[in-house]
């Protein structure tokens, strides 16, 4: 192969200044010219053949269009010899523009067997306006990394794809996220933050094994891979990195656990989340209702946790659902649907939705206008524990606590009543035994006959979440079987009472099963 350069005059008039070219007798497959002012031309060797098969010959241009176009000309030898066309090493070959001084034109050239080869011209201007040209061994530096990292970079200037390729490389997970959080502070202490709110839990994501925190970097320099102090439990689902110029690279894990400025990042921190995610419940509910469908029980654990500690950064972020609307709804849509007259947050604890529509409670309850949130999960019950009140409303459990739907005159009339079924109540407490710690009228069983509540305490559910967590310390609570003097199998057990009392022996034993059911 020999390579020639010239010009071509506005006629279009070609002089030739070949240079010495040699390459070994390996068949090429493509040739790439490049410089570092521009990139010039490529050619793949294999169609540059006439209608005959023979090698032709094709010119590339290099410069400006200036009256005398620089030129590279290459000629293809069949033979594939070595030749040269001059015996000089340096030679005028023409004219190039004023403001080039000095380049380098690179060849890349691919052989057959796919082996390359990488040939350099030097181009030099001289003071007498001609420029030399000469072949020298060719280096180039390669940058294996120019990127800025993605958190540095402008949020604009950053598209969708390029969050979503980002956290799926980076944390390992095929999902995509449900949102991304791509913030800066500056001020005392400055930092940039990409955070994620992943779509699904991890796989671990409950057990002692899984290790929350934020990647910590220090002016682009990692510092430590999970950083627990950056991240609080009741957000352990949020991945994500911080970097920040004002945290030193000496500093030692110890000392990351008591640095001020790290303390101030965890706060923003927390704060950016909580709001993030108010702002997903209020104006992408169904997006939310996705995330709590993964997570919310770690924010009902968070509220929990720690006697109640972080309730004001969980507590508008939890979702139950509710029997009157018939969807998940918050704390602060339930209170702001109260009915007239409503002076308490009602809830029911129980093992499915369904069951605990049909207590005796949620039926007096739901005719009287009010809603009633229905709690399924061991966790929930501990929440308004921990909560006590909601925007000034007191929780009130249905199974265990007094509605509070009486008034004075009503509570005077159930304590007379009682004092007349007085003997009813002792019959059907001799007849059960120890299977129930105390029988007594209710007024609050709607359509019921009988329900079965627990002694003052815990409640069933409860019960039944300390049997499973410590078998050796739990204890079985009192059972309470309330009966609803106005329902007519209570009326007809008193009756035979007194005309067939093992006929009544057997009412009190049906309606206590019925009570257990």
């Amino acid at each position: 192969v020999v390579l020639d350069t010239g010009t071509i005059s506005d006629s279009g008039e070609m002089t030739r200044h070949p240079l010495l070219f040699c390459l070994d007798g390996a068949e090429m497959k493509c040739v790439r010219f490049s410089c570092k002012n521009q990139e010039l031309d490529y050619r793949d060797c294999t169609e540059q053949r006439d209608e005959y098969g023979q090698a032709q010959n094709f010119v590339v241009e290099y410069g400006s269009n200036t009256e005398e176009s620089p030129y590279l000309l290459i000629d293809w030898v069949p033979d594939k010899t070595i030749r040269a066309l001059t015996d000089n090493e340096d030679m005028t070959i023409a004219k190039l523009p004023e403001d080039l001084r000095e380049d380098v034109i690179v060849l890349e050239i691919t052989y057959a067997n796919d082996q390359t080869d990488t040939k350099a011209l030097t181009v030099t201007l001289q003071d007498s306006g001609q420029f030399f040209a000469k072949f020298v061994d060719y280096t180039e530096m390669e940058t294996l990394n120019s990127m800025v990292p993605i958190w540095q970079r402008d949020k604009k200037d950053v598209t969708e794809e390029e969050y979503e390729t980002f956290y799926r490389d980076k944390f390992f997970d095929y999902n995509k996220p449900l949102r991304t959080i791509h913030y800066n502070v500056e001020g005392n202490v400055s930092f940039k933050a990409l955070l994620y709110i992943p779509g699904k839990a991890p796989y671990d994501f409950y057990t002692k094994d899984y290790k929350r925190g934020l990647q910590l970097y220090s002016s682009g320099v990692l510092i430590m891979d999970n950083c627990e102090d950056l991240l609080p439990e009741h957000f352990r689902f949020v991945r994500g990195v911080v970097d920040s110029q004002d945290l030193s690279l000496n500093i030692s894990r110890e000392m990351l656990q008591h640095n001020r400025q790290l303390t101030i990042i965890a706060r923003n921190i927390e704060k950016k989340i909580k709001s993030e995610l108010k702002a997903m419940l209020e104006n992408d509910r169904e997006k939310y209702e996705e995330f709590y469908a993964a997570f919310g029980r770690q924010l009902k654990y968070g509220t929990v946790s720690d006697y109640g500690a972080h309730k004001e950064a969980t507590q508008d972020l939890l979702l139950f659902y509710s029997h009157k609307q018939g969807k998940l709804v918050s704390l602060k849509e339930y209170v702001d649907a109260m009915a007239e007259g409503q002076e308490k947050v009602y809830y029911a604890p129980g093992e499915n939705k369904e069951r605990l529509s049909k207590l005796p409670q949620v039926e007096t309850l739901t005719k009287k206008g009010y809603d009633v949130l229905l709690f399924t999960e061991d966790v929930d019950e501990f929440v308004p524990q921990t909560l006590m009140t909601y925007m000034e409303k007191p929780f009130c459990n249905v199974s265990t606590e007094d509605l509070g739907l009486q008034t004075e005159e009503e509570k005077k009339q159930a304590e007379e009543k009682a004092e007349e079924m007085k003997g009813l109540l002792t019959f059907v407490k001799e007849t059960l035994g120890d299977q129930v710690k105390e029988v007594k009228l209710s007024s609050e069983l709607g359509s019921h006959p009988v329900c079965m509540t627990p002694a003052e305490g815990m409640s069933f559910e409860m019960e039944k979440y300390m049997k499973r967590a410590n078998p050796e310390f739990a204890f079985p609570v009192g059972r309470v079987l309330e009966l609803n003097p106005e329902h007519e199998a209570v009326q007809a057990m008193q009756k035979a009472m007194t005309e067939d009392p093992e006929k009544a022996k057997d009412y009190a034993k049906l309606l206590c099963y019925q009570a257990q059911l």
